[in-house]
């Protein structure tokens, strides 16, 4: 496979780049791999034939490649990664809002939060950074009682089609049924490294959704686990 078009496949499936390096004086030959489920993309390149990928490979990729193998998986052998301990700074940022009213959400000043109400039964949070980030996790909790029970959603990339890469659920149908019942994954998650693309900002937006009975308001506590 040609390196811009591996390339290209990993950094719109946020697939994690693995690579060998086997070097002989000033001589370096790359094997970079990565798996996407049962789908296996590999690309060679050397600093003979191919001086631009190299330098590339080295100067955008080869830091945040090879993240080691926590375990392979039983059944389709392909191995399973954690990302490395992460060397940044943590951003907690705690938001506080009631769904369906836009108008009561607090984020201490954060601009990079906004809040959405597609419709009378959808609440929508997005979290839009203009930066590499790592997300580790976060919880959602209810401040109060709500007449039915609510439905989450935390998706990756939301406005991308998943041909292109996008709409990745980190989250998919958590039920929340009241104060006693809460989302937390800010538990024994390894951070998940987020790229970002100045040309495709929206590939590291993250949108929480939830989902509720026609007008319903309940207040939140949220907070999203990440590191810069």
């Amino acid at each position: 496979m040609k390196y811009d078009d591996f390339i290209s496949i990993c950094t719109s499936k946020l697939l994690l780049i693995q690579y060998e390096l086997n070097q002989v004086g000033i001589d370096k030959d790359y094997s970079l791999y990565a798996y996407d489920e049962n789908i296996k993309y590999k690309c060679n390149i050397n600093n003979v034939h191919n001086v631009t990928d190299v330098a590339d490979f080295e100067d955008n990729y080869k830091d945040i490649s090879n993240k080691p193998v926590k375990k392979v998986d039983d059944y389709s052998r392909i191995p399973i990664f954690r990302p490395l301990q992460v060397d940044a700074n943590i951003a907690l940022n705690y938001l506080y809002f009631t769904t369906g009213n836009t108008n009561s959400f607090d984020t201490g000043g954060n601009t990079l939060w906004t809040m959405s109400t597609p419709n009378t039964t959808t609440t929508k949070l997005r979290f839009a950074p203009n930066f590499v980030y790592y997300l580790e996790g976060g919880y959602l909790k209810m401040e109060s009682e709500p007449t039915a029970p609510m439905k989450v959603d935390v998706i990756l990339a939301p406005d991308v089609s998943q041909e292109n890469g996008g709409s990745w659920p980190f989250i998919k149908n958590k039920k929340l049924c009241g104060t006693t019942c809460s989302l937390d994954v800010s538990v024994n998650v390894s951070p998940k490294h987020i790229e970002y693309y100045p040309e495709l900002p929206g590939l590291s937006f993250i949108d929480i959704i939830i989902t509720h009975a026609e007008n319903e308001s309940v207040d939140f506590e949220a907070l999203l686990l990440v590191y810069i």
